[in-house]
């Protein structure tokens, strides 16, 4: 691969491409980590019964899940 080649990929329309999807993937990631912070709540109301605010907290993990989803689709339809 020559220089000129390699200064090619940033002069096509290739660039914005990859960058749109590390951005997707990136979205997805984060997904999966809202996933495994909803599922930690899960697992912490049951163990700790105690707390008042357990329903509220959940509530708001559930919406941030959803959030993140919605982010995601609305990214996929935006490319």
């Amino acid at each position: 691969m020559t220089p000129d080649d390699f200064l090619g990929i940033f002069q096509l329309d290739l660039l914005p491409l990859i960058v749109k999807l590390f951005v997707l993937l990136l979205i997805f990631l984060y997904g999966i980590f809202a996933a495994v912070v909803m599922r930690q709540i899960q697992i912490m109301n049951r163990v700790v019964t105690e707390v008042g605010f357990s329903p509220l907290l959940f509530t708001v993990a559930l919406f941030h899940f959803g959030a993140v989803v919605a982010l995601f689709i609305l990214a996929l339809l935006l490319i």
